[in-house]
């Protein structure tokens, strides 16, 4: 009996220094993570900078931009995949969702620039679809940074596809409206 009395208190103090020890090991873990994720990101914007330099470089006159533009728009499409595919800490899992949403419009946006730019004339429609799923991705970039500054209060509405049209709608210049009537001075 003296030997389970002894053997008790040893094994309880073995396992509140292993529960201390993995607690501890736990918050390693998680700064590396939130440190993996920190460069990932660094490399994401690094990355995204330079495409954006590249895109606004672009000689509109010169007759490869067609490719380059394609081109460029391609790595800024596979740039947001990465994004999207990234593993998120757990303090940041809102990230994730708005990143498969700006991967998700990026992706559209680029098959419509393709569309708008691989026809033999430039096709304005497609252009104006992708320019909307262009500024989406975007959109959710900056509420991605807003999350990782620690601004929480970005809910489901501000997202929402009529909340944007609200939002866009308030902000455009409406046209002077048209009358039949003729005024004579």
């Amino acid at each position: 009996m003296k030997i389970r009395n002894r053997i008790i208190p040893v094994i309880a103090a073995l396992l509140l220094t292993s529960s201390v020890f993995a607690a501890g090991c736990g918050e390693n873990e998680a700064a590396a993570e939130l440190e993996i994720y920190k460069s990932n990101l660094t490399t994401f914007f690094e990355n995204i900078s330079y495409l954006d330099s590249q895109l606004n470089a672009l000689d509109p006159n010169s007759e490869s931009s067609r490719e380059e533009l394609l081109g460029y728009l391609d790595q800024l499409n596979e740039q947001f995949a990465a994004l999207a595919a990234l593993d998120v800490p757990e303090q940041f899992t809102n990230v994730k969702e708005l990143a498969a949403g700006a991967s998700e419009n990026m992706n559209h946006a680029v098959e419509y620039y393709k569309e708008a730019y691989t026809e033999e004339a430039f096709n304005e429609n497609y252009a104006v679809a992708a320019n909307e799923y262009y500024s989406r991705a975007n959109e959710r970039l900056v509420y991605i940074l807003q999350f990782l500054h620690g601004d929480t209060e970005i809910t489901e509405t501000d997202l929402s596809f009529e909340t944007l049209i609200y939002v866009e709608a308030e902000t455009e210049e409406l046209p002077p409206e048209e009358t039949s009537e003729t005024v004579t001075p």
